[in-house]
């Protein structure tokens, strides 16, 4: 099977050959740049491939042998018109396709301050996307005319962060993080559907609790053939309570926003089921606010096990009485710490989580002395990810 973006270029080009080539609907605010760069330089191959195919028929053509004595005529062994002239035009343009692709790319690369933040967890075979409020999904929802930031990481395999609306693409790598932002300019259908009521639940419920039922006899004989009976339906929605109702009305919902939403995928062969790591990009409302979730955000669980696994050793309240480990009450993010063996390390999201992980990788220079290491934390990677966020902003919660 193609890849998409391959199949995708093949189809564009054969159905739209002689004007705009080979791109998807653009849904961002990189696909200006993104695209017109794209688009000069496929252009420019074009152009040239015509050309030189067009001078290269001719050539054959008029300087074909046409007698058997016939040899090639002597000619100038030199020429500094036609060799500037093939010589200076590529270089042109060739300077205008590195302008074009780095000023893109710098527009690409450089995160806006007030950014919304989403933590994005690849692994086998599927994506996890974490608001700073703590709501998780399978999808990804975002609101419109907004920046957003992925801080994205694998708990795995290499993976790879690719949705074509956005023309965005990033590798999520193991051990580390990297990011990538855009600005979504138009919310897509349904995204914010106002929730089934009355009869329509009540129909949808019925849907829903007859496929269950199906599914349970189905799996005590796979070889049957059920069907839901009415009776069983009814007695089920009668002793169903209304927060149950409720949560169907939201699946309906989130099913509907998928359903529009736009495709993401992996990019990367990560494994067998490579293939259905896909999820769906919401584009809600501008100002739409994940709904808050009953478990704390990232933060507050990542201050969790700061104070149970940490506070021992490392300040974060300036009031407490310090000691000789390294204080972390005024923050750390952003730094420049130097190491023992001389090198100056900058602190970031990686750093942080090579720290926890892996405390002897780089172990800072201090009163402690290079032979005492902080212990290997049992933390799951969602807990170092929860630490790390903590670790960022040790005094203040992100809004």
């Amino acid at each position: 099977m193609l890849n998409p973006t391959l199949h995708n270029s093949i189809g564009a080009v054969l159905a739209n050959f002689g004007g705009r080539l080979v791109l998807p609907e653009a849904e961002s605010n990189h696909a200006s740049y993104y695209d017109g760069t794209f688009d000069f330089i496929n252009y420019v191959t074009v152009f040239f491939f015509v050309a030189i195919i067009v001078v290269m028929v001719w050539f054959v053509w008029k300087y074909r042998r046409t007698a058997t004595n016939d040899r090639a005529a002597d000619v100038a062994s030199h020429n500094t018109g036609l060799e500037l002239a093939w010589s200076l035009p590529p270089l042109v343009i060739v300077v205008f396709m590195f302008y074009f692709g780095f000023s893109g790319y710098m527009k690409m690369t450089t995160i806006p301050a007030n950014a919304y933040p989403i933590d994005v967890t690849g692994q086998k075979w599927k994506w996890t996307f974490t608001h700073p409020n703590g709501y998780t999904s399978g999808n990804l929802d975002v609101p419109a005319d907004k920046p957003v930031v992925l801080n994205m990481h694998s708990n795995d395999v290499i993976h790879s962060m690719y949705i074509p609306v956005f023309r965005v693409k990033k590798d999520v790598v193991p051990g580390r993080y990297s990011k990538l932002w855009f600005i979504a300019d138009n919310p897509t259908k349904d995204a914010d559907a106002p929730l089934l009521e009355g009869d329509k639940l009540d129909s949808f419920v019925r849907d829903k609790l007859a496929a269950e039922i199906v599914q349970e006899l189905k799996q005590k004989d796979p070889e049957s053939n059920p069907t839901a009976s009415e009776d069983e339906i009814n007695a089920r929605l009668a002793s169903m309570k209304p927060e149950k109702k409720t949560q169907y009305a939201v699946d309906h919902q989130l099913e509907v926003a998928a359903k529009n939403g736009h495709q993401l995928y992996c990019a990367e062969f990560c494994g067998q089921q490579h293939s259905v790591m896909l999820a769906k990009v919401i584009v809600h409302e501008p100002g739409w606010r994940a709904p808050k979730p009953v478990k704390g955000t990232p933060w507050q669980e990542g201050k969790k096990l700061f104070m149970i696994n940490c506070s021992s050793c490392h300040r974060i309240d300036p009031s407490a009485p310090p000691n000789i480990y390294p204080d972390f009450s005024q923050g750390i993010m952003g730094a420049t710490h130097t190491m023992a063996d001389g090198s100056s390390v900058k602190v970031d999201e990686n750093y942080l989580h090579e720290s926890i992980v892996n405390p002897a990788a780089k172990v800072r220079q201090g009163p402690w002395g290079s032979n005492t290491l902080m212990p290997l934390l049992p933390l799951n990677p969602q807990q170092v990810n929860e630490l790390v966020t903590f670790l960022k902003s040790p005094q203040k919660e992100p809004e």
